[in-house]
């Protein structure tokens, strides 16, 4: 079963690194009928934008379109969160499908009513509460984890276990509306996320 993803109007983001170091989207892999603000925390869907030139790192799926944030990870525990949409792949991931639909992508995403994680093509409905508005991503790259959770409730939602080859960058997508990145909020403070507590914040909500 493949579900169109579909978006809320406005999804936030607020993106963390265990450095303290936020990250940006990345204008060279933002598909061309996407639009980014000057200071690269908002992408907009935009038909007129088409004059971008196409290149190997732009995503170019048709349907949904999509971006990566301007880091890689290959170590250490990273934390952000984000409304309603959030994923991580290889820089060799195709930008020209959805993201989950093949083995270099890993995603958690909401489609109507129903919330899913997706990879290499696989689906699986995740229980979550409609009223979910902030999802909360932990990427522990040396212990082979990629966890979501309802930061609101602190609820876990699904863990994948991904043996790591190569670097991750976040990757988001949108259907129709916008996304927007807030980076450097106080919430990471106020969770208490460091890497000394990452692999205890997984074995208490695996």
């Amino acid at each position: 079963i493949v579900l169109r993803l579909c978006w809320y109007d406005l999804l936030m983001l607020f993106s963390f690194l265990s450095t303290g170091q936020p990250f940006k989207l990345d204008p060279k892999t933002a598909h061309k009928k996407l639009r980014l603000s000057n200071d690269c925390l908002t992408m907009e869907k935009d038909e007129s934008s088409l004059k971008k030139s196409h290149t190997p790192e732009r995503f170019s799926g048709t349907g949904s379109y999509g971006a990566a944030g301007n880091v890689f990870i290959d170590s250490g525990c990273h934390y952000w969160e984000v409304l309603y949409a959030v994923g991580v792949a290889y820089k060799s991931a195709p930008k020209n499908e959805w993201n989950g639909k093949n083995s270099s992508s890993w995603v958690f995403s909401r489609c109507n009513n129903n919330f899913l994680v997706r990879h290499n093509g696989k689906e699986m409905l995740v229980e979550a509460s409609l009223q979910l508005r902030r999802l909360g991503v932990l990427l522990d790259y040396d212990n082979n984890a990629l966890s979501f959770y309802d930061a609101m409730n602190s609820q876990h939602l699904h863990t994948f276990d991904i043996s790591f080859l190569l670097p991750v960058a976040p990757t988001f997508m949108i259907w129709n509306k916008s996304v927007m990145i807030l980076s450097g909020s106080a919430s990471l403070q106020a969770l208490m996320f460091d890497s000394s507590r990452c692999s205890a914040w997984f074995e208490g909500f695996a």
